[in-house]
């Protein structure tokens, strides 16, 4: 696999698109965060390559990496 995108940057991302990268399993790593520090970090930590725009960040996958909002008191969540 040549590139990836990698929507979320921040732990979860990050970690993951370091991990793959070690792993030899991808080349260019692109990313994507709503929080721009996540995308900065991301890229001065050489995590990705290139910090994309919305529509942009296409690639053959995608992983999205958030966390999940639950309350413990409300099974619908």
């Amino acid at each position: 696999m040549n590139t990836i995108a990698i929507v979320g940057v921040g732990l979860i991302g990050g970690s993951f698109a370091r991990a793959l990268r070690m792993a030899g399993g991808v080349e260019s790593v692109t990313g994507w965060d709503a929080d721009s520090a996540n995308l900065e970090a991301a890229l001065g930590l050489g995590i990705i390559d290139r910090a994309a725009t919305g529509a942009d960040a296409g690639r053959a996958v995608v992983m999205e990496a958030r966390r999940r909002r639950t309350n413990l008191d409300d099974p619908q969540s």
